[in-house]
């Protein structure tokens, strides 16, 4: 299917999207951190046995940080953050799916907050942490706070996730100029929306398939939604 979103911008189109995102703070993130590994391992246990025990990519996860924990690694390292922010992701991605209950949203914002506590820099749990908080009600002003901090820190932090699709690329940058439109959305300012989408093109690839990040098929469902939303 044809992507509505894919077309040239002019100039003054381009400079207004510096101005729009002029408008809104960056989230600030301080989440007090579980004081030791050991803690650590525990909670993330605790948080599987609330949303489903058997779920192995949790598991999975929980197993590795818990041998971490035995190992004496301390809690600022760098695969240490990538398993708490892998763990967050996995959490949202779930409850976006309905594998399990809605509060895994909150969960996963949660780790996600200890990931960027621990990385001030680390742009992609700062986007995730967007993901987290754009399903949530009347948080889009959050979600946009997270989704700026991560543009701002593209590429000043330490990449621990270039194992993953988009790791450390431009894409990242399309993808929160995107995730910035779909928030316009639901602040009803749609020529905004339209305007953010658009300019995330100029990021990734014609085929790109961000939009099943937040649960959508298509660029032309996105569209459609849009429309829908503005005429309602």
């Amino acid at each position: 299917m044809s992507n509505p979103f894919l077309v040239e911008l002019n100039d003054l189109e381009i400079a207004y999207v510096d101005t729009v995102l002029d408008g809104y703070e960056l989230i600030t993130v301080d989440r007090e951190l579980p004081s030791s590994m050991d803690e650590l391992a525990t909670q993330m246990y605790n948080t599987l046995l609330k949303v489903g025990e058997e779920i192995k990519e949790l598991s999975d996860i929980v197993f590795a940080l818990a041998s971490h924990a035995e190992s004496g690694a301390e809690m600022k390292n760098m695969t240490v953050k990538t398993l708490i922010y892998t763990y967050g992701v996995t959490l949202f991605r779930l409850a976006l799916r309905k594998e399990i209950p809605l509060d895994g949203l909150h969960h996963g914002g949660l780790y996600l907050e200890y990931a960027v506590t621990i990385d001030s820099q680390y742009y992609q749990a700062y986007n995730r942490l967007g993901d987290t908080w754009f399903w949530l009600e009347d948080c889009e002003l959050d979600a946009i706070g997270c989704y700026k901090a991560s543009l701002v820190s593209h590429g000043k932090g330490e990449s621990s996730t270039s194992m993953y699709v988009g790791g450390g690329s431009e894409r990242f940058k399309g993808n929160n100029y995107f995730k910035i439109g779909m928030c316009f959305v639901k602040l009803g300012r749609y020529k905004e929306a339209r305007l953010f989408l658009k300019y995330a093109q100029y990021f990734i690839e014609e085929d790109d398939e961000m939009y099943s990040e937040l649960g959508f098929e298509s660029w032309e469902k996105i569209r459609d939604f849009i429309d829908m939303s503005e005429h309602r």
